[in-house]
């Protein structure tokens, strides 16, 4: 999974919520909220401060690591704030005037919500290690892992999905969801190369990763451009015919490229990149119409 580039504050506030509550509903927090409240006023402000401590402790190694923002890497805390919910839930029925007629049903409904809980995100561990075993044995993978065994520096990758984030922890992944709009749209319709040469610069971008299918995924994928712009995407004709891009791996399912540093550092000159009339013509959409000669 890619990530945008966070500060620590930055991670702690955005990307670190994001994940704790991908990992356990709202409503779980804040029962073990109350329940830290709760077991405050049972047993101490010292106890439930050690639990709360406890807690935050869980995630500093996840503040400093700073994984990309999946619920999976969120999942070793759901047990713990089960527990501290489903404790403090039944201090505070019991605390009531009418504790000792529900006390065993009030102790069977805070377990009950302690066990399912845990049984949640023990069944969605369960249902992501299943998904990565059945990922690892697709092909697929394997031609990832030979492409990401051809990246030789830390510069970041372009790619249309984050698949190589896992095998690369130390290169940035760049998607378009981690692009500003204009980025994006001067790199996918390629209209200026000195355009795009600037948003790869600006990006440290050395590599880009295109699946082999590009009709598919490359050109089909991008067709929004031409709602959005009235312009058709050229990146995946024009990519491989510029002189900034060497091709260092072909294998059944994706190709990349390595971007040349030494064009990436110097201003070009380049103008438009040249699409052929056949090649404008295999562009999808109902905008197709007339002969290929009566084309723009």
């Amino acid at each position: 999974m890619n990530r945008p580039d966070y500060d620590l504050p930055g991670y702690v506030t955005e990307a670190l919520p994001h994940m704790l509550l991908g990992a356990a509903p709202i409503w779980l927090w804040l029962l073990a909220a109350a329940g830290c409240l709760a077991i405050g006023k049972m047993h101490g402000v010292r106890v439930s401060a050690t639990i709360a401590a406890a807690m935050v402790a869980l995630l500093i190694p996840i503040a400093i690591a700073q994984p990309s923002a999946q619920s999976r890497y969120a999942y070793l805390t759901v047990p713990a704030v089960a527990m501290v919910a489903g404790v403090g839930l039944a201090l505070a029925v019991q605390s009531m005037a009418w504790r000792r007629a529900g006390r065993g049903l009030s102790v069977l409904t805070a377990s009950g919500i302690a066990l399912l809980a845990v049984l949640g995100a023990a069944s969605a561990m369960s249902a992501h290690i299943d998904e990565v075993g059945t990922a690892r044995q697709d092909p697929q993978y394997a031609d990832l892992q030979a492409a990401a065994s051809r990246v030789d520096d830390g510069r970041s990758v372009l790619a249309r999905a984050s698949y190589l984030q896992v095998l690369l922890p130390d290169n940035q992944v760049y998607t378009a969801n981690f692009m500003s709009e204009d980025e994006y749209l001067d790199y996918v319709l390629w209209q200026d190369e000195e355009r795009v040469r600037r948003v790869l610069a600006g990006r440290d971008i050395g590599w880009v990763l295109f699946q082999k299918n590009v009709d598919r995924w490359e050109r089909d994928y991008n067709h929004w451009t031409l709602t959005a712009t009235g312009d058709r995407p050229r990146h995946y004709t024009c990519l491989p015919q510029s002189a900034g891009f060497t091709a260092v791996f072909d294998g059944r399912f994706f190709t990349l490229y390595k971007v040349n540093q030494e064009w990436l550092d110097t201003e070009s000159t380049s103008g438009p990149c040249p699409m052929t009339a056949v090649e404008r013509w295999s562009l999808p959409g109902a905008w197709r119409r007339g002969p290929v000669e009566a084309m723009p």
